[in-house]
């Protein structure tokens, strides 16, 4: 039975927290680690195998695996997997604030590779609920950390399409245009960007575009 298996998970965890006892005379040594990752497990226990696929109607469950979620974390603050856990249940559930709050605040501690797979997983989280004015604000800190990676620029020129921010979008393929070696994507970029200026009326931009 998975909810007796989380019990035993959660009993395990509340004991390591407690310590193991080493003798008459001795104090009990606590494994906070070892908690953490009991909490962890009865946690996912409780989200993907008692609530289930819809783990948005099972309140109760779900209320217990937050619970163990913020033992694992009390055990040792900024638990990775505790983390990451409480990252996809508000995911599940629909909390997409609380987990793009949580890992911005993650990503604002973190730097390098770190920063940057921490930033695609909150682009995902906001893309998969339809937040795309989130996406395109993560798209861009994703750009400003790695400004060499033109693929990140062409992401962020997608995200502006289907957004309809036709002048940022023009701006940004003109960008694009300049630092592309590519001769195709090249091309590309421009015709779209004297495209875009074109439809605004930007009639002088355009007609530079059109002769680079």
């Amino acid at each position: 039975d998975p909810r007796e298996l989380a019990r035993t998970y959660l009993a395990a965890a509340n004991a390591a927290l407690l310590g193991s006892w080493l003798g008459p005379g001795q104090q009990a040594v606590p494994d906070p680690g070892a908690a953490a990752a009991l909490y962890v497990q009865a946690a996912e226990l409780l989200t993907y195998e008692v609530a289930g696929p819809d783990a948005a109607a099972s309140t109760e469950s779900i209320h217990e695996a937050r619970g163990a979620l913020g033992k694992a974390l009390e055990a040792v603050p900024d638990y990775a997997p505790a983390l990451e856990a409480l990252n996809e249940l508000d995911d599940t559930t629909g909390n997409v604030g609380d987990a793009l709050n949580r890992i911005r605040a993650q990503a604002a501690a973190a730097s390098g590779d770190s920063k940057r797979a921490l930033l695609e997983r909150a682009i995902r989280i906001a893309r998969s609920h339809g937040e795309l004015e989130v996406v395109l604000q993560l798209e861009t800190e994703l750009v400003e950390l790695a400004p060499s990676d033109l693929v990140l620029r062409w992401r962020l020129e997608a995200t502006l399409a289907q957004l309809g921010r036709d002048d940022e979008r023009a701006q940004l393929l003109a960008e694009l245009a300049m630092l592309e070696s590519d001769a195709m994507r090249r091309g590309t970029a421009l015709l779209a960007a004297a495209r875009l200026r074109e439809r605004g009326g930007a009639v002088e931009q355009t007609t530079e575009l059109y002769q680079i």
